[in-house]
Order: C-alpha cells, then structure tokens, then sequence
C-alpha cells in the first residue's frame, strides 16, 4: 500500500467530511488519441477496471487499497492548523496568512481516503449517481438553491479543468477513482 497527496478545493473537502463525496475524476494525462482506444477490457495498474482502452495505464494515483491524503488550503498556528475549508475564521481578518493546498505538508493532512476502485471514462459518460457521488447537487448553505447534480458537476468540472483545455464540451478522458475516507 502507497500513500500519495491529491488536492481538492474547500466545498469537496466538506463533502467529504460529510460522507457525501466518495468519488473524483482526474484528467488523464496526456489524453490518449482514438487509435488508443477499443471496445474490450481495460487494464490499470494490472487490474481489469470497466472502460475501453488497449494499453496497460498506470494511474498517478494508485491502485486499490493506496491511499491518498487530502491536500486544502490551510493555515499553520501555535499548535496545529486551520483549515480554510471549515469557514472557523473570517479570511478578511487581518494577518490571516492562508496557505494553498499545493504546499501543504504531510503532517498538516487531516483527510486520508482509501481507493476501492479505478476506472478509465470520458466525463461526459458520468451518470446522475455519479455526479451524487462526486458530491455535487448538495449545498450547506439552506438558502443555496441546489442544482441538478449533472449541471452541477459539469459547472464545477469547468470551473476547474475548462481554462487548462479539458473542459466539459471537450470530453476528455478521466480517471475515475471511488474512495472511502479512513
């Protein structure tokens, strides 16, 4: 079993606090072109996993029963560490010194996540469960108005991947990892 960090924004770590996100869809990088793929089996890290492909993948991000450990934005303190996600301190108080996901430290995760499963698929193969599952179309705000949980994943899909070139209408292909927190 390996341990490797993966990085989520401030709403998807509180849907994984509250047991409602168990699962995320990474883009494959570099996208494979259509001579890559093929109806039949797909092997990834030498288990067959459901989608189509014709060569042996390694994902970035383990296999089954690897675990990944939440990078979020957070704040060291005198003793331990805030986390931007938990809304505890107002961001406009003065001397707030947040610091971005990408450097957190090891000692500093508070969120460890076990894979049960990898899979290859294009995004817009995600079904309405799916998107439940990536935690979208749930709000903890009682006056938010939730969307569908699609247009929410696809909104939230754009907002993140759309400016690097694999936004939503470009479908691209995605590693699909299904976790459970420990």
């Amino acid at each position: 079993m390996k341990e490797r960090p993966i990085l989520f924004g401030g709403e998807m770590v509180r849907a994984i606090l509250d047991g409602s996100k168990t699962q995320t869809r990474r883009v494959i990088k570099p996208q494979p072109d259509e001579a890559w793929t093929m109806q039949g089996p797909c092997v990834i890290n030498g288990h067959y996993a459901d989608g189509p492909c014709k060569s042996d993948l390694r994902c970035p991000y383990g296999k089954s029963g690897d675990r990944l450990w939440v990078k979020e934005t957070f704040m060291p303190l005198t003793k331990g560490f805030a986390y931007r996600a938990d809304g505890l301190i107002n961001e406009k108080f003065p001397g707030i010194n947040w610091q971005p996901s990408i450097f957190m430290p090891r000692s500093a995760s508070r969120i460890m996540l076990e894979i049960e499963s990898i899979r290859v698929e294009r995004v817009q193969d995600i079904s309405e469960e799916d998107a439940i599952a990536e935690g979208c179309g749930y709000y903890d705000k009682p006056d938010d108005f939730p969307l569908l949980p699609l247009q929410d994943f696809c909104d939230l899909w754009d907002s993140i991947n759309e400016k690097r070139g694999f936004g939503w209408k470009d479908n691209p292909w995605v590693w699909v990892i299904e976790f459970q927190a420990v």
